[in-house]
């Protein structure tokens, strides 16, 4: 019985340091969907938090459309946020140009 307590609390920790902070953020999460094609079609995935590297998520220069949630998002065509593209606002829709390789959230206003 201890063993299963302790195991259930050691995987609660590593949930609670490896979640997006989003998860915790009161409903407000700092997320997007990206599309595969323009106008919101084609294949998506929603994405929270800030990503440096789309690579990782299968999603390097694969984006064509953005639909934003709850704060404004800053797209770059470089990995680790550089050569600045677009910022897009809070519930806002958009097609962006290919070559989008990473994006942050301006958490200023979550």
């Amino acid at each position: 019985m201890r063993k299963g307590f302790i195991l259930l609390m050691a995987f609660s920790l590593v949930y609670i340091l490896i979640a997006p902070s989003a998860t915790f953020a009161g409903g407000s999460a700092n997320c997007v969907t990206l599309y595969s094609k323009p106008d919101g079609k084609g294949s998506h995935k929603r994405v929270c938090g800030n990503r440096d590297d789309l690579s990782k998520i299968g999603w390097d220069n694969k984006t064509r459309s953005i639909k934003v949630e709850d704060v404004t998002i800053y797209l770059y065509f470089d990995k680790k946020y550089k050569n600045y593209y677009v910022g897009g606002q809070p519930h806002y829709s958009f097609n962006v140009e290919p070559g989008i390789s990473s994006f942050k959230f301006n958490t200023m206003e979550a």
